[in-house]
């Protein structure tokens, strides 16, 4: 049970740096102002690996609770659909946060 707490963990510890990393990604090409710590060479490539590997963890425990209860190469396809479902969900979400601060800076000047 405690590696499923750490999968869980694992996954949104991705996830929030994932829409972090997106939200600056989006204000640093629209011309926003990412924080200064995103400037940082070392830092992106450091929650890049952060992002990775808590991704690759949570998508790897996920399969393993479902080989309990589906057939095996039914729940190993499911790894690379929990990961393509996590990309996606931080793309989207650091997008719409970066559309709205942008918005927010225009209403504002």
């Amino acid at each position: 049970m405690r590696m499923i707490e750490y999968a869980i963990l694992a996954f949104l510890i991705a996830l929030v740096l994932g829409v972090l990393r997106s939200f600056w990604k989006y204000l640093e090409t629209k011309k926003g102002n990412p924080p200064t710590i995103w400037r940082n060479v070392g830092f992106q490539i450091g929650s890049w690996i952060v992002v990775a590997l808590c991704s690759l963890y949570a998508s790897f425990i996920a399969v393993l609770v479902l080989e309990l209860y589906l057939p095996e190469l039914v729940a190993q396809f499911f790894f690379g659909v929990i990961l393509c479902l996590r990309w996606i969900v931080s793309g989207l979400i650091g997008h719409l946060l970066g559309e709205k601060q942008i918005q927010k800076s225009i209403i504002q000047s």
